[in-house]
C-alpha cells in the first residue's frame, strides 16, 4: 500500500512501512488564503511584499528566498493581481501579470527550466525546489526534504509540527495571523496590515445579497454529489473556504 510517498507491505499480520520524509508543499490561494508546508490554514489579507519562504533562518547563510505581494487587492474596482519575486543562486525572477520576467540569470542556467501545463507555469529551480503558479493568484512552493527544519516565512518552518507555524521573524509563536504575517514584511515604510473582521473586507460580498446568494450556489458544487468520489479522498471544506472568500 503506497501512502504519499512510503510504502507499508503486511507481513505476519503487521505493517511494515518506510519512514521517508516526503516533498512539501505551501499555497497561497487568492489573496488571503495560506496553507503552509506542516498543513495549517489561515488567512492573511496583507497589501505589503512579504517573505513566503527562505531559508535564511536563525542567522544560517541561505541559497534562497520567495517573496510574495498583492497588489490592488483592497480596491474593487481594480484587478487583484499577486507579484512573485524568486532570488536563488544569485538570480532573480518575477512572476506578475500572466508572465514570468527573468531579471537576472541564475548563476548556473542549467538549475532552471520553465514547464507549461495547461493553465500553469512551472518553475523548477534545481533539484530541492519547484514552484506551481496559476498565472493569477495561485502560487505553491515544492520542496524536497533537504530543506526539512531549515526553512522560515508565511509558509511555516516544514518540521512536521501545525502549532509552531505561526513563528515570526523574531522567533516568537504568534496567537494571531495578522501578527504573525506582519512580521515577515520585507519594508518597514508599509503600513502593518490591521486586524478586521474578514466579512469587512472589500473583498467579501456581504453586503450585497445577490453577489452572496450567487457565491455560495456556486461554491457549493464543491460539496455536492459531483465531486462525490474526490471527496471521499479530499476534505472539500478548505477549497470551500477559498471558493467562498
Amino acid at each position: 500500500v503506497k501512502i504519499d510517498c512510503n510504502t507499508c507491505v503486511c507481513r505476519d499480520r503487521k505493517w511494515n512501512c518506510t519512514d521517508h520524509v516526503c516533498d512539501a508543499t505551501c499555497s497561497t490561494i487568492g489573496m488571503a488564503h495560506y496553507l503552509t508546508f506542516d498543513g495549517l490554514k489561515y488567512m492573511f489579507p496583507g497589501e505589503c511584499q512579504y517573505v513566503l519562504v527562505q531559508d535564511y533562518c536563525g542567522g544560517n547563510p541561505g541559497t534562497f528566498r520567495i517573496l510574495v505581494g498583492n497588489e490592488g487587492c483592497s480596491h474593487p474596482s481594480v484587478k487583484c493581481k499577486k507579484h512573485v519575486t524568486i532570488l536563488v543562486e544569485g538570480g532573480e525572477i518575477e512572476l506578475f501579470d500572466g508572465e514570468v520576467n527573468v531579471k537576472r540569470p541564475m548563476k548556473d542556467e542549467t538549475h532552471f527550466e520553465v514547464v507549461e501545463s495547461g493553465r500553469y507555469i512551472i518553475l523548477l529551480l534545481g533539484k530541492a525546489i519547484s514552484v506551481v503558479w496559476d498565472r493569477h493568484l495561485s502560487i505553491s512552493v515544492v520542496l524536497k526534504q533537504t530543506y526539512q527544519e531549515k526553512v522560515c516565512g508565511l509558509c511555516g518552518n516544514f518540521d512536521g509540527i501545525q502549532n509552531n507555524d505561526l513563528t515570526s521573524s523574531n522567533l516568537q509563536v504568534e496567537e494571531v495571523p495578522v501578527d504573525f504575517g506582519n512580521s515577515w514584511k520585507v519594508s518597514s515604510q508599509c503600513a502593518d496590515t490591521r486586524k478586521v473582521p474578514l466579512d469587512s473586507s472589500p473583498a467579501t460580498c456581504h453586503n450585497n445579497l445577490m453577489k452572496q446568494t450567487m457565491v455560495d450556489s456556486s461554491c457549493r458544487i464543491l460539496t455536492s454529489d459531483v465531486f462525490q468520489d474526490c471527496n471521499k479522498l479530499v476534505d472539500p471544506e478548505p477549497f470551500l473556504d477559498v471558493c467562498i472568500y
